[in-house]
């Protein structure tokens, strides 16, 4: 072979091996996540910490009649979540739990989740960079669980809570950047299960529950309080009361519960849950719920026995 047709052919080599490798890495057959299947979970798209800066192209070959119950995609570098995202999983027959949490996401845009509305009934956003509460959410019908908290949140957007208020029953959402109390809550009426994290107030109005009829679950993770609020005594359904890391609790050294008898409602809490509260006394009016934790810091120690 004449070192001319070497030249030439040598030239076609690497431009069909710079093809090739060019194709490799905008192949969207290219898939980072793994299939899983749990005995409670059922089937499972695993991307999580895959260093992913967007939402992979899912190769589903050989997964056409299989419904997938939950998309991790936590703790990845994820910082905008874009049209049609999630497209793909289309399948009127499925329900999907989707795991956003532990990114950096600032951004969800308006059509993000279409095509899957009604197959969504959790999503998890907790850990994120939010300053809103993103409209994309509100297009989701029949959505059941939502998580929001350790997000820059500056409100809650009342169109979005509207929306969402017919089907959601769980609840999560840090209030740190809150200016004020978040009325909207009230939109939730079918909610039972509600966790606030890092209340900035240090008391709240005695309606700031209205409307929540049906809560049987309350957490309070983190606040200002100087006593529980007498606004829990409005939920009527409360069963489980967990108040935990409010360390400014009982600075006046007294009952840290403001009694219920000032306004219309009465407590039928049988499960409480307090710890790391940072008081020496445990509220009085816990006394004789069925069931008791709690860990306290200060001279007097009560033992689970004395707070049933």
């Amino acid at each position: 072979m004449s070192p001319r047709n070497c030249v030439v052919m040598i030239g076609v080599l690497i431009v069909f091996l710079a093809a090739c490798v060019y194709g490799f890495l905008l192949d969207t057959n290219l898939d980072p996540c793994s299939r899983d299947f749990g005995f409670f979970t059922g089937y499972s798209i695993n991307c999580i910490a895959k260093a992913l800066h967007s939402i992979p192209v899912f190769n589903l070959t050989g997964y056409t009649n299989v419904c997938f119950n939950v998309l991790s995609l936590s703790n990845n570098y994820l910082t905008v979540i874009g049209n049609d995202a999630f497209i793909q999983l289309r399948n009127p027959g499925c329900s999907y739990h989707i795991g956003l949490n532990n990114n950096s996401i600032s951004q969800i845009d308006e059509y993000a989740f279409r095509g899957i509305e009604a197959n969504i009934i959790g999503l998890y956003l907790h850990k994120n960079s939010l300053n809103h509460l993103p409209e994309a959410i509100s297009s989701i019908i029949y959505l059941r669980q939502l998580t929001l908290y350790e997000n820059p949140l500056l409100s809650l957007n009342p169109s979005v809570m509207a929306k969402i208020g017919h089907s959601l029953d769980e609840f999560s959402v840090g209030m740190a950047s809150f200016k004020q109390w978040p009325t909207e809550l009230h939109f939730l009426y079918k909610l039972t299960d509600l966790e606030l994290y890092d209340i900035p107030f240090q008391f709240l109005d005695s309606s700031a529950f209205r409307g929540l009829t049906n809560v049987t679950s309350l957490a309070i993770m983190g606040s200002n309080f100087r006593k529980i609020p007498n606004a829990i005594c409005t939920l009527s359904a409360l069963s489980s009361l967990q108040i935990d890391n409010n360390y400014l609790l009982n600075e006046s050294k007294s009952d840290v519960f403001e009694p219920c008898s000032h306004i219309s409602g009465t407590l039928h809490v049988t499960r409480i849950d307090y710890r790391s509260n940072r008081v020496d006394f445990f509220p009085k009016h816990f006394y004789n719920v069925s069931s008791c934790r709690s860990h306290l810091y200060g001279p007097q120690r009560y033992a689970v026995h004395e707070c049933r």
